[in-house]
């Protein structure tokens, strides 16, 4: 039996106005419906009110918004109930060599801490601030 609920989720569609951002925003909200498995995803259109609107004209919703707003308003929205549906795959890309230079620049940090930590024993030990043995018991204590 389909009920009202189940009707309305596969019948919902979404118009999103905004730029690119917002777009964005908006088809990263409905990933987290797709991740919890509250399916079906509806499908979403755009009003393209942003700077560039890569995603809307890519997607033949235009490039921008033109002056006589109600009648592309209204052609938008009938757009968006009765166009075709397409499928978009959302893919995060890590840039490695970003990855490796982060990774590099905490070593050196590490590393210039650790040398900073053993100059400060040296100079301590050296004024008999500090011994061997205040270390040791410092670093393995009973």
């Amino acid at each position: 039996m389909i009920t009202a609920r189940k009707l309305l989720v596969k019948k919902i569609r979404i118009v999103v106005a905004g730029g690119d951002g917002t777009v964005g925003w908006m088809l990263g909200c409905l990933s987290d419906l797709y991740k919890m498995k509250r399916e079906p995803v509806p499908p979403t259109g755009i009003i393209p009110l942003g700077t560039g609107n890569d995603l809307a004209r890519s997607f033949g919703w235009g490039g921008s918004f033109p002056f006589g707003w109600r009648s592309a308003v209204k052609r938008y929205l009938s757009k968006a109930a009765t166009g075709p549906v397409c499928r978009l795959d959302r893919c995060f890309v890590i840039n490695i060599f970003t990855s490796l230079l982060i990774a590099f620049d905490i070593l050196i940090h590490f590393v210039q801490s650790f040398k900073f930590i053993l100059l400060l024993v040296a100079y301590l030990g050296k004024k008999k601030i500090l011994t061997l043995g205040s270390i040791l018991a410092f670093i393995w204590p009973k």
